[in-house]
């Protein structure tokens, strides 16, 4: 349990700084890029995601989740690696055109060209990423993430700044990809795993089928909103609904991020050591949603201060669709958590299936409403989010079989502390509005009295480790003046 606590400790405090980075970037790029400047990147940046995935054939989850990990196993897998990216590199610069003709944005075809650029580094990078992951060396992980946000964060503002518009996207991510090879070059040390070597090619592909077929379709399913608002609606409605996603969304990264890293090493862990996955599951959903929804809550009922805070007066359309969708996105929870933990139970093969029914839910209810604007597409998010939650539960069901009694009595102490933590919050939004910056700090200290409040009052496990938590920073002052004192 206490490497576990380490390991969720490093892998936090690396994806927090990575997140501070990346919003001090956004607070930047929202006053040096318009509205539809930004369109043009995330279509260019939801199509290189979806290459990415295609690349999971070469199995950077194989090596995390195999329980004999040989020399061999490695060198197969970023030999298939190299093969992968360089068929997938030549596809997308072919398709480059085309694409750029299909949704009206020339400027497409140059954003891809050089994004290719960045993706032909990836074999350098992810076999070594996925072995400090199977490690638990989330120390080396933080290291090297933090110092590539910082490259793809200071190169983005200065081409910005210059005038490279939508393409300081795209030659950031090929100086944050170099600077990644250098340094996984660096620490890993050990450079005979990029041997060519084809011996173990049909197990990594075997369980590699899966997983690309999973991350593909996940992407996919992500740039559903910018391929079909690309499709019916403007660049800068593409940038405003993004926009609105990426804030909604936000308080699921932050909490994923301190256990997203670790959920399927430790889910891995459990299965090869022939332990209990259940209680594991069922203990992480408790955990992300006792933070993430009341998060959400807050989110809505601050929508109009944050989005003047992050992304200023000309991002205000933003703020009607957040107060809409955030509220939407709380059951995300489940789908969240079901990747590593049908990949350590072993039933990775119920992903894609999985992945397809979602992403049909959501591209039928994205179709039916994008034509009547982004309003009518938040809205439909209310239908969508909780048949993909439902059918993410009973996947993960079928798989370890847990209790609907024990995911129920869980959720409710959740929603409980959900609810203490906005009563504050929305009393104060509805006696002050438009809401100043000084409103918006009472609010939020409201609804973290409101938070810890509901923690004791309902006896959520989570409450033991925010004493534990405090207890500890309680101590550090005297343990230090013990030090000094010798």
């Amino acid at each position: 349990m206490v490497n576990l606590r380490r390991a969720i400790v490093w892998a936090s405090a690396g994806q927090y700084l990575v997140i501070a980075i990346n919003f001090a970037c956004l607070l930047v790029l929202a006053r040096l890029l318009t509205p539809a400047e930004y369109g043009v990147s995330l279509l260019g940046g939801a199509i290189l995601a979806i290459a990415e995935a295609v690349r999971e054939l070469a199995g950077g989850a194989y090596l995390v989740r195999e329980r004999e990990l040989t020399l061999e196993k490695v060198r197969s897998t970023t030999t298939l690696s190299a093969l992968v990216t360089v068929v997938v590199a030549a596809i997308l610069t072919l398709a480059a055109g085309p694409l750029a003709h299909f949704f009206g944005l020339p400027a497409l075809t140059d954003y891809l060209a050089i994004a290719v650029l960045g993706y032909l580094l990836g074999p350098f990078i992810h076999p070594q990423m996925a072995l400090f992951s199977r490690a638990m060396a989330f120390n080396r992980l933080a290291a090297i993430n933090l110092l590539l946000a910082l490259v793809a964060a200071g190169v983005s503002i200065l081409l910005a700044f210059l005038g490279f518009s939508a393409l300081s996207f795209a030659w950031a991510g090929v100086a944050s990809a170099l600077a990644g090879a250098i340094l996984c070059l660096v620490v890993g040390r050990d450079l005979s795993i990029y041997r060519p070597s084809l011996s173990h090619w049909r197990g990594v592909v075997s369980f590699g089928a899966y997983s690309s077929a999973t991350a593909v379709l996940g992407r996919i399913s992500e740039a559903l909103p910018v391929f079909i608002f690309g499709r019916f609606l403007s660049a800068e409605a593409v940038a405003i609904g993004q926009r609105t996603a990426v804030l909604s969304l936000f308080p699921e990264r932050v909490v994923l991020a301190a256990v997203g890293p670790v959920a399927l090493p430790e889910f891995s862990r459990r299965a090869r050591e022939g332990k209990d996955l259940t209680a594991a599951y069922l203990a992480a959903l408790s955990h992300v949603s006792v933070v993430q929804w009341p998060a959400m809550i807050l989110l809505a009922a601050l929508a109009e201060p944050i989005v003047l805070l992050v992304l200023g007066g000309q991002w205000l359309d933003v703020v009607p669709l957040l107060r809409i969708l955030s509220p939407a996105l709380m059951l995300t929870v489940p789908i969240g958590l079901q990747y590593a933990i049908l990949v350590a139970a072993g039933a990775v093969h119920r992903l894609p299936r999985l992945l397809v029914l979602q992403m049909l839910v959501m591209a039928a209810a994205l179709l039916i409403s994008a034509p009547y604007g982004l309003h009518a597409a938040a809205w439909s998010m209310y239908l969508a989010m909780p048949i993909g939650a439902g059918l993410s539960l009973m996947a993960v069901r079928s798989a370890i079989k847990f209790g609907w009694r024990d995911l129920w009595a869980d959720a409710a102490r959740s929603a409980f502390v959900a609810l203490t933590t906005a009563i504050g919050p929305i009393a104060l939004s509805a006696t002050s509005s438009p809401m100043s910056l000084t409103y918006a700090a009472l609010a939020v200290a409201l609804g973290a009295a409101g938070w810890v409040l509901g923690l004791y009052a309902s006896g959520h496990p989570v409450w033991g480790e925010v004493c534990r938590a405090g207890a500890a920073v309680l101590r550090f002052p005297a343990r230090r003046h013990l030090r000094a004192g010798r």
